[in-house]
Protein backbone atom coordinates (compact mmCIF):
# COMPACT_ATOMS: atom_id res chain seq x y z
CA UNK A 1 0.00 0.00 0.00
CA UNK A 2 1.40 3.41 -1.00
CA UNK A 3 -0.37 5.59 1.59
CA UNK A 4 1.85 4.57 4.52
CA UNK A 5 5.21 5.57 2.98
CA UNK A 6 3.74 8.77 1.54
CA UNK A 7 2.35 9.82 4.93
CA UNK A 8 5.63 8.95 6.69
CA UNK A 9 7.62 10.99 4.15
CA UNK A 10 5.29 13.96 4.59
CA UNK A 11 5.61 13.82 8.40
CA UNK A 12 9.42 13.68 8.21
CA UNK A 13 9.56 16.57 5.75
CA UNK A 14 7.15 18.71 7.78
CA UNK A 15 9.04 18.12 11.03
CA UNK A 16 12.40 19.02 9.46
CA UNK A 17 10.94 22.24 8.00
CA UNK A 18 9.46 23.18 11.37
CA UNK A 19 12.85 22.78 13.07
CA UNK A 20 14.52 25.05 10.51
CA UNK A 21 12.22 28.01 11.24
CA UNK A 22 13.62 30.58 13.65
CA UNK A 23 11.23 32.03 16.20
CA UNK A 24 11.24 35.51 17.74
CA UNK A 25 13.13 35.82 21.02
CA UNK A 26 12.13 38.11 23.89
CA UNK A 27 14.03 41.36 24.44
CA UNK A 28 16.33 41.22 27.48
CA UNK A 29 14.73 42.31 30.77
CA UNK A 30 17.70 44.56 31.62
CA UNK A 31 17.58 46.49 28.38
CA UNK A 32 20.01 45.73 25.64
CA UNK A 33 19.69 45.15 21.93
CA UNK A 34 18.58 42.51 19.49
CA UNK A 35 21.25 40.29 17.95
CA UNK A 36 22.58 40.81 14.43
CA UNK A 37 19.99 39.70 11.87
CA UNK A 38 17.03 40.41 14.18
CA UNK A 39 14.79 43.51 14.38
CA UNK A 40 12.90 44.79 17.41
CA UNK A 41 9.12 44.54 17.27
CA UNK A 42 7.36 45.33 20.52
CA UNK A 43 9.04 43.26 23.22
CA UNK A 44 10.49 40.75 20.76
CA UNK A 45 13.52 40.36 18.52
CA UNK A 46 12.21 39.03 15.20
CA UNK A 47 14.59 37.12 12.88
CA UNK A 48 15.23 38.38 9.34
CA UNK A 49 16.05 36.09 6.42
CA UNK A 50 19.44 34.50 7.00
CA UNK A 51 19.49 35.12 10.77
CA UNK A 52 21.34 32.62 12.98
CA UNK A 53 19.90 30.90 16.06
CA UNK A 54 20.06 33.20 19.11
CA UNK A 55 19.98 32.57 22.86
CA UNK A 56 20.03 35.20 25.65
CA UNK A 57 23.36 35.86 27.35
CA UNK A 58 23.57 34.33 30.82
CA UNK A 59 26.36 34.63 33.38
CA UNK A 60 28.83 35.99 30.77
CA UNK A 61 30.05 32.58 29.59
CA UNK A 62 29.72 32.23 25.83
CA UNK A 63 29.08 28.58 24.91
CA UNK A 64 31.49 26.88 22.50
CA UNK A 65 30.34 27.44 18.91
CA UNK A 66 28.44 30.64 19.73
CA UNK A 67 29.43 34.34 19.38
CA UNK A 68 28.23 37.37 21.38
CA UNK A 69 25.90 39.81 19.56
CA UNK A 70 24.01 42.48 21.47
CA UNK A 71 22.54 40.85 24.57
CA UNK A 72 22.54 37.43 22.90
CA UNK A 73 24.78 34.64 21.66
CA UNK A 74 24.49 33.62 18.00
CA UNK A 75 25.20 30.14 16.77
CA UNK A 76 28.42 30.25 14.72
CA UNK A 77 28.50 28.65 11.29
CA UNK A 78 25.61 27.34 9.24
CA UNK A 79 22.16 26.50 10.51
Amino acid sequence: MVKGPVIATFILLASSLARAELLPVPMPDRGGSCPHGFTQSGGLCVPSAGAQYAIPQRNGNCPHGWAASGSFYLRSGRR
